[in-house]
């Protein structure tokens, strides 16, 4: 069990798209701020994203992901999320 406290987790910009490289289709871009203190209990909710039936798989990508500390009051970069994930299956 950890001892650091996790008050706040913030993004500049979480963006869901398709893995295209050549010319992708983002379905959510927005950056999000979420109040994790002890009441939220494994997840939140930080927007609402529709992705066409016909898109199996879609990559997400966070920019400047950063988790603030209670125990010592800073705000710390926690390294980007970017992966895929399989959606209407």
């Amino acid at each position: 069990m950890g001892t650091n406290q996790v008050a706040n987790i913030q993004a500049t910009d979480l963006r869901i798209s398709t893995t295209s490289i050549l010319s992708p289709e983002t379905f959510y871009s927005d950056p999000f701020f979420v109040n994790a203190g002890s009441t939220i209990a494994g997840f939140q909710q930080v927007g609402v994203v529709i992705i066409p039936m016909d898109v199996k798989r879609v990559r997400i990508r966070t920019r400047g992901l950063q988790t603030y500390f209670n125990n010592t009051h800073t705000w710390i970069s926690t390294g980007n999320i970017n992966g895929t994930v399989d959606v209407n299956q």
